[in-house]
């Protein structure tokens, strides 16, 4: 068992020791003396990182839309899930497929403008406010998931599809497993 050393006892000079760091969460830093804080730092150096990759991986997917459409997509991966950033349901479907062994390519959309584009190009209608629910079908609602270059649904039917034993097979037809 250690036993603490008391404040000051032992050396000479009576300086304090260099502060520690204690705590480091996502965004805050909290740099400790014995009995007090001394400072609290913005750590912003991982927030930024985290940012720019995603700006970086926003970039290739909007240069491949452009080149070959989002049906580009589709064709060249397994598994595409088409995800609005900070959503609940498409942070399950994404960790649902992960913990299964499946590497998704995540396309993240924006709100207003990407979305209403790809899901327009998805179904091949212009997607409206005055559009009437028994004349066409609705658009598929995200997150909205791919595999094999087919639209299997949202979250609902993937689970369902998880549940019932499907899922794994139909990855595995994918090439999206190598069980």
């Amino acid at each position: 068992m250690q036993q603490a050393i008391p404040y000051g006892s032992g050396r000479r000079g009576g300086s304090p020791p260099p502060p520690l760091l204690a705590w480091a969460a996502a965004r805050h830093v909290l740099l400790l003396l014995p009995g007090r804080v001394i400072a609290v730092i913005r750590a912003e150096h991982g927030h930024r990182q985290h940012q720019q990759q995603r700006q970086r991986r926003q970039l290739r997917h909007e240069r491949r839309r452009r080149r070959g459409g989002i049906r580009s997509l589709v064709a060249e991966n397994p598994v595409l899930i088409l995800s609005r950033g900070g959503c609940c349901m498409c942070h399950v479907v994404k960790r649902l497929l992960l913990g299964l062994g499946v590497n998704p390519v995540v396309c993240e959309l924006d709100e207003d403008r990407e979305e209403a584009a790809v899901m327009e190009e998805l179904t091949g209608a212009p997607r409206s406010a005055e559009r009437h629910q028994w004349l066409t079908p609705a658009p598929p609602q995200l997150p909205a998931v791919f595999i094999g270059g087919r639209f299997m649904g949202g979250l609902d039917r993937l689970m369902a599809a998880h549940i019932s034993g499907d899922l794994v097979p139909i990855l595995k037809d994918a090439g999206a497993l190598w069980l």
